[in-house]
Protein backbone atom coordinates (compact mmCIF):
# COMPACT_ATOMS: atom_id res chain seq x y z
CA UNK A 1 0.00 0.00 0.00
CA UNK A 2 2.71 2.15 0.75
CA UNK A 3 4.43 2.04 -2.47
CA UNK A 4 1.22 2.55 -4.31
CA UNK A 5 0.71 5.75 -2.20
CA UNK A 6 4.26 6.47 -3.09
CA UNK A 7 4.18 5.88 -7.29
CA UNK A 8 0.29 7.60 -7.21
CA UNK A 9 2.15 10.72 -5.34
CA UNK A 10 4.75 11.06 -7.75
CA UNK A 11 2.58 10.51 -10.94
CA UNK A 12 0.56 13.34 -9.44
CA UNK A 13 3.43 15.13 -8.32
CA UNK A 14 5.16 15.27 -11.77
CA UNK A 15 2.33 14.83 -14.73
CA UNK A 16 -1.12 15.97 -12.50
CA UNK A 17 -4.39 14.74 -11.91
CA UNK A 18 -4.89 14.11 -15.28
CA UNK A 19 -2.40 11.51 -15.47
CA UNK A 20 -3.46 9.81 -12.10
CA UNK A 21 -7.00 10.12 -13.02
CA UNK A 22 -6.34 8.26 -16.41
CA UNK A 23 -4.54 5.71 -14.28
CA UNK A 24 -7.56 5.09 -11.62
CA UNK A 25 -10.18 5.05 -14.92
CA UNK A 26 -7.97 2.51 -16.87
CA UNK A 27 -7.98 0.36 -13.82
CA UNK A 28 -11.43 0.93 -13.29
CA UNK A 29 -12.88 -0.18 -16.64
CA UNK A 30 -10.23 -2.81 -17.44
CA UNK A 31 -11.94 -4.51 -14.71
CA UNK A 32 -14.99 -2.77 -13.66
CA UNK A 33 -18.09 -2.59 -15.74
CA UNK A 34 -16.99 -4.22 -18.47
CA UNK A 35 -19.25 -7.72 -18.94
CA UNK A 36 -16.43 -10.00 -19.41
CA UNK A 37 -14.66 -8.78 -16.50
CA UNK A 38 -15.93 -11.36 -14.39
CA UNK A 39 -12.97 -13.77 -15.99
CA UNK A 40 -11.17 -12.95 -13.26
CA UNK A 41 -13.58 -14.48 -11.13
CA UNK A 42 -14.42 -17.42 -13.09
CA UNK A 43 -10.64 -18.56 -13.97
CA UNK A 44 -8.25 -17.59 -10.47
CA UNK A 45 -11.04 -17.73 -7.59
CA UNK A 46 -11.49 -21.42 -5.69
CA UNK A 47 -14.65 -22.92 -6.27
CA UNK A 48 -13.23 -26.34 -5.71
CA UNK A 49 -10.68 -27.42 -2.94
CA UNK A 50 -7.12 -26.60 -3.60
CA UNK A 51 -7.48 -26.08 -7.68
CA UNK A 52 -5.98 -22.88 -8.78
CA UNK A 53 -7.28 -22.16 -12.00
CA UNK A 54 -10.36 -23.34 -13.81
CA UNK A 55 -11.78 -23.40 -17.38
CA UNK A 56 -14.73 -21.38 -19.03
CA UNK A 57 -16.94 -23.09 -21.81
CA UNK A 58 -19.31 -20.42 -23.12
CA UNK A 59 -19.76 -17.34 -25.61
CA UNK A 60 -17.18 -15.27 -24.47
CA UNK A 61 -14.74 -17.71 -25.41
CA UNK A 62 -15.01 -16.10 -28.90
CA UNK A 63 -14.95 -12.76 -27.98
CA UNK A 64 -11.84 -13.30 -25.21
CA UNK A 65 -9.88 -14.87 -28.10
CA UNK A 66 -9.88 -18.61 -25.94
CA UNK A 67 -9.03 -17.24 -22.76
CA UNK A 68 -11.82 -19.55 -21.05
CA UNK A 69 -8.90 -22.18 -21.87
CA UNK A 70 -7.38 -20.81 -19.03
CA UNK A 71 -5.81 -23.86 -17.33
CA UNK A 72 -4.38 -25.25 -20.61
CA UNK A 73 -2.91 -21.29 -20.82
CA UNK A 74 -0.97 -21.79 -17.47
CA UNK A 75 0.23 -25.03 -18.68
CA UNK A 76 1.60 -23.56 -21.44
CA UNK A 77 1.84 -20.14 -21.26
CA UNK A 78 3.41 -19.34 -25.00
CA UNK A 79 0.87 -21.26 -26.93
CA UNK A 80 -1.07 -19.15 -29.07
CA UNK A 81 -4.72 -18.60 -27.96
CA UNK A 82 -5.99 -20.24 -31.38
CA UNK A 83 -4.19 -23.52 -30.60
CA UNK A 84 -5.13 -23.76 -27.00
CA UNK A 85 -8.56 -26.32 -27.73
CA UNK A 86 -6.23 -27.80 -29.35
CA UNK A 87 -4.16 -28.91 -26.33
CA UNK A 88 -7.01 -29.73 -24.72
CA UNK A 89 -8.08 -31.75 -27.67
CA UNK A 90 -4.62 -33.66 -27.52
CA UNK A 91 -4.39 -34.24 -23.75
CA UNK A 92 -7.64 -34.94 -22.70
CA UNK A 93 -6.65 -37.27 -19.88
CA UNK A 94 -5.50 -34.25 -18.19
CA UNK A 95 -8.15 -31.84 -18.80
CA UNK A 96 -11.50 -33.67 -18.80
CA UNK A 97 -11.80 -34.65 -15.91
CA UNK A 98 -11.67 -31.06 -14.10
CA UNK A 99 -14.50 -28.60 -13.11
CA UNK A 100 -15.29 -25.82 -15.56
CA UNK A 101 -17.65 -23.24 -15.82
CA UNK A 102 -20.37 -22.98 -18.29
CA UNK A 103 -21.67 -19.22 -17.81
CA UNK A 104 -20.06 -15.88 -16.46
CA UNK A 105 -23.81 -15.17 -14.72
CA UNK A 106 -23.60 -18.18 -12.80
CA UNK A 107 -20.21 -17.53 -11.68
CA UNK A 108 -21.28 -13.45 -11.12
CA UNK A 109 -24.04 -14.94 -8.92
CA UNK A 110 -22.25 -17.02 -6.82
CA UNK A 111 -19.87 -14.14 -5.70
CA UNK A 112 -22.73 -12.18 -5.18
CA UNK A 113 -24.79 -14.05 -3.77
CA UNK A 114 -23.08 -17.20 -1.83
CA UNK A 115 -22.48 -15.93 1.67
CA UNK A 116 -19.35 -18.68 1.70
CA UNK A 117 -17.52 -16.92 -0.99
CA UNK A 118 -16.06 -13.79 -1.55
CA UNK A 119 -12.71 -11.81 -2.33
CA UNK A 120 -10.43 -14.47 -0.31
CA UNK A 121 -11.46 -17.74 -1.75
CA UNK A 122 -8.15 -17.49 -3.64
CA UNK A 123 -5.34 -20.37 -3.55
CA UNK A 124 -2.30 -19.41 -1.49
CA UNK A 125 0.75 -20.46 -2.04
CA UNK A 126 3.37 -20.49 0.69
CA UNK A 127 6.92 -21.07 -0.42
CA UNK A 128 9.67 -22.47 1.82
CA UNK A 129 12.79 -21.08 2.77
CA UNK A 130 15.98 -22.95 2.29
Amino acid sequence: MVVIVISDYIIFYYWGWNALLYLIIGAWLSIGPHPAAVHVLAEHYEFAKGLETYNYFGIWNFFNLNLGYHTEHHDFPTCPWYNLPKVRAAAPEFYEHLPYHTSYMSVLSKFLLDDNFNLFNRTVRFIKSA
